[in-house]
């Protein structure tokens, strides 16, 4: 069980990027030597490292190859793309039990919620921590994250309905709809998570795509329209026709055309949003 493992602090990108830059100058720094580098305390300095974790910035005392596409084009965090690779990371990991949970299970059939239909969701799935405290917290922290200007509040994944109270677990809420993602960043994760699921296939169904979780219909709350929206672009000239639409003989599937590594469709997505 891995809630609480932000031990009640919320997700600041700042934050995050001190931390990201340290630990990729030093993978193996000592939670003493990332306080000070940081200037956090210890609960915090431990709270962040696991995020790393948990977002795939570090695997087995190294930076990843994620996280260092990352550092290279955008170290401070500040862009939409880069937002959406985290809430992405986060939403597609069973061990973020909160994020994947409420993306995969429970939003594809909410518009509209409170914190508490939420919550009672993810205990009636059997999430919960010894005194369910925990389990709140981490529920406030996700919904604040997407709120939040300071956190993922830019990419309007989610929304206040109405008057954001002060008391988070007071306030109700809504699914945005994210238009404004790039197609090379759908497209990116369209492509990881085929290698991380079927790894040697190379086409995937429509239905597919909006049903399984982690991928990109749940992830970013599309439905066909949106998905085909986004799928015709990114067969396009611009997008380097990294994909092709079939509908041949009723298949209605999506050809993964690219070969390389996921990541460089990535830096598509980020030199993209660096020319806005």
């Amino acid at each position: 069980m891995s809630v609480g493992f932000m031990k009640n602090f919320p997700i600041e990108r700042v934050v995050l990027a001190r931390v990201l830059a340290a630990v990729a100058g030093d993978p193996t720094i000592s939670k003493e030597d990332l306080m000070r580098a940081v200037g956090i305390g210890s609960t915090k300095a431990e709270a962040y490292k696991r995020l790393l974790l948990k977002l795939n910035f570090l695997a087995r005392k190294e930076i990843t190859p994620l996280a260092r596409v990352i550092l290279n084009f955008d170290p401070f965090l500040q862009s939409e793309t880069c937002m959406w690779v985290i809430h992405y990371e986060l939403c597609s990991n069973p061990e973020a039990e909160v994020w994947y949970n409420v993306v995969n299970g429970f939003l594809p059939d909410h518009t509209y919620f409170s914190f508490y239909e939420a919550l009672d969701f993810l205990l009636s799935k059997g999430i919960r921590s010894p005194s369910n405290q925990h389990l709140r917290s981490d529920l406030s922290i996700f919904l604040r994250s997407y709120v939040t200007e300071d956190s993922l509040g830019k990419i309007n994944f989610l929304q206040p309905e109405g008057f954001l109270r002060r008391n988070i677990s007071q306030s109700k809420f809504r699914k945005g709809i994210p238009i404004k993602a790039s197609p090379a960043l759908i497209s990116f994760v369209m492509f990881d998570q085929v290698r991380r699921k079927s790894p040697g296939h190379n086409t995937i169904t429509i239905r597919e795509l909006l049903m399984l979780d982690g991928n990109v219909g749940k992830v970013f709350c599309l439905d066909r329209q949106t998905l085909m929206n986004f799928l015709v672009l990114a067969s396009s000239r611009q997008y380097n026709k990294v994909i092709a639409i079939s509908t041949t003989a009723g298949l209605d599937q999506v050809v993964l055309k690219f070969d390389d590594d996921p990541l460089e469709i990535l830096k598509l997505a980020f030199a993209e949003s660096l020319e806005e």
